[in-house]
């Protein structure tokens, strides 16, 4: 599969994305520790930080509507 350059440019750019993302979240919940916010207000953090992924949709949107 990754001979196909499509491909192969969509898996190596939502890796590096992924990565990122990754570095992103540790980056943040370092900051808040950092500055004594607390463990409640890391939790709330990753939880809004979480939150847009939970209304995306996911299969339910990707799914065709079926007529009986």
């Amino acid at each position: 599969m990754l001979h196909q350059s499509d491909f192969r440019n969509i898996f190596i750019g939502r890796s590096i994305s992924n990565a990122g993302d990754s570095v992103y979240g540790i980056a943040l919940g370092w900051y808040f520790i950092q500055f004594k916010a607390g463990t409640i207000l890391l939790g709330i953090l990753e939880f809004v930080v979480l939150l847009p992924s939970l209304f995306s949709g996911g299969t339910l949107i990707d799914t065709p509507k079926r007529r009986f």
